[in-house]
């Protein structure tokens, strides 16, 4: 029994050294790049997809993904990898950006798609909405690039799945909750958000994400390939008859930042 709570505490001290080492480097990431102007974000975007790629992070995940293309050898299959890799340190490198540079990254986008405006009038219905997304592009700054364009005093609420890493968790939380959206837990949240949708809300789901429970999603065919999907978006959408829709930010290459 001595031994295995020794086990255990030595898990436990360890697991929060690298909690603690995790937390250092993100927002000493950030403290950089708040030194950096907008224009080294390319730069160091690549940068930090390849020590993502080094350090194996999501590595099976992203082989496995791009196994679904139809690539000529192992040649094009290094170099998409390593383009997935620049891509997730392009939307790191913008997500870490300080606060202050919010209205320089607004000056960047461009204005939605003319179907942005039905999205608007469905808004205006009052019978609430869903927006989706996923993780591609820059989701971090979806709130940033839509919450401005909707009409004043629209209630918006993002689902969000906390971070194992509670200090990392929290720092982001708050970064997330400057632009005015209440987040809400993923986990048990249907009840909360149908009752927003009922009240005429927006509800925002990153809608890629694996459902935490594998008795829970619906199996469906994705590419080729059964993979198992969270369904709460349509039983939202079901349950209250607001409309869906779905969104991303992603960048211009030819006019890099």
């Amino acid at each position: 029994e001595i031994g295995v709570r020794l086990v255990g505490s030595e898990m436990c001290i360890r697991d929060r050294l690298c909690e603690g080492v995790a937390l250092v480097l993100v927002r000493g990431v950030s403290a950089i790049l708040s030194l950096l102007p907008l224009t080294a974000v390319p730069a160091v975007s690549r940068v930090l997809g390849r020590l993502l790629k080094r350090s194996g992070y999501r590595s099976t995940l992203v082989r496995s993904s791009i196994e679904v293309l139809p690539l000529r050898d192992d040649i094009e299959r290094e170099q998409v990898i390593d383009a997935a890799y620049s891509h997730l340190g392009l939307a790191i490198a913008l997500s870490l950006q300080p606060p202050r540079r919010d209205r320089e990254i607004s000056s960047l986008l461009e204005p939605p798609s003319s179907q942005f405006n039905l999205l608007l009038d469905d808004i205006q219905l009052g019978r609430g909405l869903i927006f989706l997304s996923a993780h591609i592009g820059m989701w971090e700054l979806l709130p940033l690039c839509i919450l401005p364009l909707l009409p004043h005093g629209t209630a918006v609420s993002i689902v969000y799945r906390p971070l194992h890493n509670r200090g990392l968790d929290r720092w982001i939380l708050q970064r997330r909750l400057r632009h005015g959206a209440k987040l809400i837990p993923a986990s048990g949240s249907l009840p909360q958000l149908t009752s927003a949708l009922v009240k005429g809300e927006v509800v925002c789901i990153l809608a890629d994400q694996r459902p935490s429970d594998r008795q829970c999603g619906e199996q469906l065919t994705f590419l080729g390939r059964t993979a198992r999907f969270a369904c709460g978006a349509a039983l939202l959408h079901e349950v209250t008859g607001a409309p869906a829709w779905f969104g991303a930010l992603v960048l211009d290459e030819a006019r890099p930042p």
